[in-house]
């Protein structure tokens, strides 16, 4: 993905958990519209960590850095492989965490404020 995308990317991603955490959660549309902010926001992160991903096990990523610090000094292609193998887990973790998102979109779908309900 080319950097201008990563930044509209990041930039959503980051608009969505603002009008997440900016709910009061008082109806139940509340409820849904966060649960969809927060599935955008995990979309979005999940391509930038694909990508991420992707770049540092490229094969010719080891030889774009030099490891001179930390738990891999010295050791370039241990760095970027660890890093690339942590960030294909997260990714692993985003579409759990998409899925769960989803299915709690789809379980309060029906939901109805109590002076709202149907037939009351």
């Amino acid at each position: 993905m080319p950097p201008s995308d990563l930044t509209h990317v990041t930039a959503a991603a980051r608009d969505n958990l603002r009008r997440a955490v900016g709910s009061t959660w008082s109806q139940p549309a509340d409820i849904g519209t966060t649960l969809a902010n927060l599935s955008a926001a995990t979309a979005a992160m999940n391509r930038v960590l694909a990508d991420l991903g992707i770049k540092l096990l490229a094969p010719d990523s080891a030889a774009a850095f030099a490891s001179v610090d930390g738990p891999f000094s010295g050791d370039t292609t241990q760095a970027v492989q660890t890093a690339g193998l942590w960030l294909t887990r997260a990714v692993g973790a985003c579409n759990d965490l998409a899925d769960y998102l989803d299915n709690a979109h789809i379980a309060v779908g029906g939901l109805a404020e109590i002076t709202a309900r149907h037939g009351a």
